[in-house]
């Protein structure tokens, strides 16, 4: 399975990015900075299209953060197949 990972997927056109990818069956990197909440429920809403939501926390004006996710990422899926820069 393939792997999308979406910047600012906790509302708005990030939400629905990643709907449609997990509709096509991709694992989604859910990068979050502030909406913990959101990125929860979103999550477990991708997980019935029976794909994986991996929801990080991540400032991405700090370089040591986005390495981090990239890390957990890579660790968790293997690779990126998809990069969303939302």
């Amino acid at each position: 399975m393939k792997t999308v990972l979406i910047t600012g997927a906790s509302s708005g056109l990030g939400t629905n990015i990643a709907k449609i990818f997990a509709k096509n069956r991709y694992n989604i990197v859910l990068n979050y900075n502030n909406s913990f909440d959101e990125a929860m429920k979103l999550k477990q809403e991708l997980e019935t299209y029976n794909v994986e939501g991996l929801p990080i926390k991540c400032d991405l004006t700090d370089e040591e953060q986005i390495k981090n996710m990239v890390n957990k990422t890579v660790e968790k899926f293997k690779n990126i197949d998809v990069l969303i820069n939302n």
